[in-house]
């Protein structure tokens, strides 16, 4: 099994890999995409630019340097323009300020497994609470994995996997993709501390990018 490593980014500007207690690979930002040191077997890594193995870890972390090289929208205020927040999953397949036309400092992107509300309420009250959003959107999506499993499934593999009993964890899976969006706006609307302000849900279908509202 391959063991944990953590990567940390100093005031420098450096990233380091470490793999349990041994640092293993030390890369600045201005040399991170042109080579990087040799790393052992643990973690997941790939050939670099010069056939050296890179970390995906440190693969980012040069993107960044390219990023910051022409970033210039760090003077956005804290609080978000359009006053929205929205709940959506973590699916690598959905790009939500691309696919709902947003930018940098526009609103509160909050992401979890499925969506889930009941995942995002703390996040909601400090949105609404101390940042001044006035609106929810609730974004579930087509061919979720939220679907595939229950509670029962992923606690038995928690188990045979991990050896950890996690009881009664409710992970939040659902069996009905619509429904599941109606339930959560049915919990924000109930829940106590979230504003009686607009809330809305729909469904991103990940194969065409389209947005359908659920009622």
């Amino acid at each position: 099994m391959a063991t944990d490593f953590v990567v940390a980014v100093t005031s420098l500007g450096q990233s380091t890999r470490m793999c349990g207690a041994s640092q293993v690979g030390v890369c600045s930002s201005q040399s991170a995409s042109q080579s990087v040191r040799r790393i052992n077997s643990c973690g997941v890594s790939r050939r670099g630019r010069q056939g050296e193995i890179m970390t995906v870890a440190q693969e980012l972390l040069a993107a960044n340097a390219d990023y910051t090289s022409e970033f210039s929208q760090g003077d956005r205020p804290m609080p978000p323009a359009r006053k929205v927040a929205i709940v959506t999953c973590m699916d690598a397949r959905i790009h939500p300020e691309q696919a709902l036309g947003l930018s940098i400092g526009d609103a509160h992107m909050i992401r979890n497994a499925g969506g889930r509300a009941q995942d995002a309420i703390r996040s909601l009250v400090i949105s609404q609470r101390l940042l001044g959003t006035e609106e929810i959107v609730v974004l579930h999506h087509t061919d979720c994995g939220m679907l595939t499993f229950s509670n029962a499934d992923l606690a038995a593999k928690v188990s045979a996997d991990l050896g950890v009993d996690v009881g009664d964890e409710d992970f939040l899976p659902f069996p009905d993709l619509e429904q599941s969006v109606r339930d959560d706006l049915a919990l924000l609307a109930q829940s106590p501390v979230i504003a009686d302000f607009p809330i809305s849900g729909g469904i991103y279908d990940v194969r065409t990018g389209a947005i359908t509202m659920v009622e």
